[in-house]
């Protein structure tokens, strides 16, 4: 992952880098082929603005942000 510690809510990998750990995905962002956000309103800045830029900082392929407010609806790059 980009620097710095960064939790997505939904994170779909390569099989193999959660082998020995399904809990955590190594450190190694090549492994990580979607980032998903749920946006709620203690986090909307984050989700929306900071953490995009970090994974595509990282190179991650594909990001997706579900919004809920005012009404459900995915967003994806």
């Amino acid at each position: 992952m980009p620097s710095g510690l960064v939790v997505p809510d939904l994170v779909v990998t390569d099989a193999g880098a959660t082998a020995q750990d399904t809990v955590s995905v190594d450190a190694d962002a090549d492994a990580v082929q979607l980032a998903i956000e749920l946006v709620s309103p203690g986090n909307k800045t984050m989700d929306r603005k900071l953490k995009p830029l970090l994974y595509a900082e990282a190179a991650i392929p594909h990001f997706w942000r579900l919004e809920f407010d005012p009404a459900p609806r995915l967003r994806s790059r």
